[in-house]
């Protein structure tokens, strides 16, 4: 039996900021004669902000590899096919060649190009892994090669500071009353949390009392929408039956080495439209497990349609469906002798505003007290405090520079003290009614 080891990397791919179109730099020149890459990294993205990027890679057209018992030999890459690309969800990609199902022969040209395009719903850190089917002349021998590698991509949040509401009285005296106003009327919904233990799902709040001193912090979220994203991640065979039953089927041709069943599927929307077909995945014994690129489901019911390539010898053999909702988490689905587990990976609907905002609350001075001293006609604080500032009252008005603690009164009347501190928190005395005698 022959044994090939491949000892390179034959994809190379470079990032360039284009517009429009996606179309290779035939001008990019890897570092090495094998493999290279270049950038490092993926220009970043934003969520909720549209994405564009083209990547440019190299296709060999031969390479040295070693066959057992006969050495080194050159061979010749016929077909390069990029089945897949995984990408954060909200993005997609699509080749320049895609009439041709994104396969590319290094013969007529050694580049190509993918788009990676679309809208990002979540932010982080992601890998872009790259699947690549490589072809070459020994493939009828030992199989093509697949080939995977991995770009980083960096998603940041996209969420304004300030534009959520705005607050009337945000800073005062316990206790403090304030009023808020939506910034981002007419939206689906809304989420408020006030920081003083009530919340709330209106549009418009009603006011909020803060009878402690302290700083609370309001969380604001509105959503255009409050439906989650949906998305199909993987569909594993479990069961099937109805393929094999007739002579010409390939897996009754053990005898050319062709026993094992070659499954793939498609999915089809409530209107019968295929909106996904898979790879065959050639050879394979169940249960066989296939993922998909973050298939995008709606709120509507799809078909999984389960099939076994006999290729060119008979008719493909159709094994059943199984029905499952768009809207829904990961199952088991049954029918008949056919069992399908599909996986799906929902994400809660990016906010239109996430506001966070501080509202500051200080504490009054202790209510101050006084005595009127009646023989030296002199009120007096009973307590003083060193950071308080004082003013005397007469009939309700202040009296011109009478800020000490004590104070002598010319007239009769109701007098009573108030103190302020530096956050010109006040807190007034009882009044007292002074009689004032003339000698």
């Amino acid at each position: 039996m022959y044994k090939l080891s491949f000892v390179f990397l034959f994809v190379v791919l470079t990032v360039f900021d284009l517009k429009g179109q996606c179309i290779p730099d035939e001008e990019f020149i890897p570092v090495s004669a094998n493999y290279g890459l270049s950038p490092d990294t993926l220009a970043i993205g934003y969520v909720n902000q549209n994405y564009n990027q083209d990547l440019t890679f190299v296709l060999p057209m031969d390479t040295i590899v070693e066959i057992e018992g006969f050495g080194e030999n050159l061979i010749v890459f016929e077909d390069y096919h990029i089945t897949s690309i995984s990408l954060p969800i909200g993005l997609s990609w699509e080749c320049n060649n895609s009439d041709n199902d994104c396969h590319y022969d290094p013969t007529i040209t050694q580049y190509g190009c993918v788009n990676l395009y679309g809208t990002p719903l979540e932010y982080g850190d992601f890998n872009v892994d790259v699947t690549v089917i490589a072809t070459h002349e020994l493939s009828w021998v030992v199989g093509p090669e697949e080939i995977s590698f991995s770009l980083p991509l960096t998603i940041l949040p996209n969420i304004s500071a300030n534009s959520g509401f705005a607050m009337t009285n945000f800073s005062g005296c316990a206790p403090l009353t304030v009023d808020f106003i939506n910034n981002n009327p007419g939206l689906e919904s809304y989420s408020w949390d006030f920081g003083n233990g009530n919340v709330s799902m209106l549009e418009n709040p009603t006011s909020q009392l803060y009878n402690q001193p302290g700083e609370y912090l309001v969380h604001y979220i509105a959503h255009t929408s409050s439906e989650p994203f949906y998305f199909l991640t993987n569909v594993e065979i479990q069961n099937a039956s109805g393929w094999g039953n007739e002579f010409p089927d390939e897996e009754n041709l053990g005898i050319l080495g062709l026993g094992s069943p070659d499954f793939y599927f498609t999915i089809t929307d409530e209107s019968q439209n295929i909106i996904y077909q898979s790879n065959v995945l050639e050879e394979q014994n169940l249960p066989v497990s296939f993922s998909l690129d973050n298939l995008q489901l709606l709120n509507q019911n799809y078909t999984i349609n389960v099939y076994e390539e006999d290729g060119v010898i008979s008719n493909n053999d159709y094994c059943g469906s199984v029905d499952f909702q768009g809207f829904s988490n990961s199952a088991t689905l049954n029918n008949g002798s056919l069992v399908v587990n599909y996986t799906t990976y929902n994400i809660q609907p990016t906010p239109f505003a996430d506001v966070i905002d501080t509202i500051y609350v200080y504490d009054s001075p202790n209510q101050p007290s006084f005595s009127f001293d009646e023989e030296n006609i002199t009120l007096t604080l009973d307590s003083d405090s060193s950071d308080v500032n004082y003013q005397w009252y007469y009939i309700q008005s202040p009296i011109p520079n009478a800020n000490n603690i004590s104070y002598v009164p010319e007239n009769s009347g109701y007098y009573y003290l108030l103190s302020t501190n530096e956050y010109g928190c006040s807190a007034a005395s009882e009044d007292q009614t002074i009689v004032v005698c003339d000698d």
